[in-house]
């Protein structure tokens, strides 16, 4: 739900020309190459660069590579990182 809405509000704030490109960093619970769980977070990564004309992006960080993978969720909760 609140990627819909930072996406919404991305696309409407570029087609004004109001934004500047954001990145955004996304935590996994699971390693960056591992087939479909892994790797879906990148190619989430594409659409939303796709769908926004490139001004917001994630920054994809597998399992423990920005908090212990088990701590995602209670992060991502918190607001203290804006994906996972």
């Amino acid at each position: 739900m609140r990627l819909t809405a930072t996406l919404s509000a991305a696309a409407l704030a570029a087609s004004c020309g109001l934004v500047q490109a954001e990145t955004l960093d996304m935590a996994s619970t699971f390693p960056k190459n591992m087939p479909f769980l892994g790797e879906g977070a990148e190619v989430l990564d594409e659409k939303i660069a796709a769908a926004t004309g490139g001004e917001v992006e994630l920054r994809v960080h597998g399992a423990g590579g920005l908090m212990p993978a088990l701590e995602v969720l209670n992060q991502v909760s918190s607001g203290a990182i804006p994906a996972g």
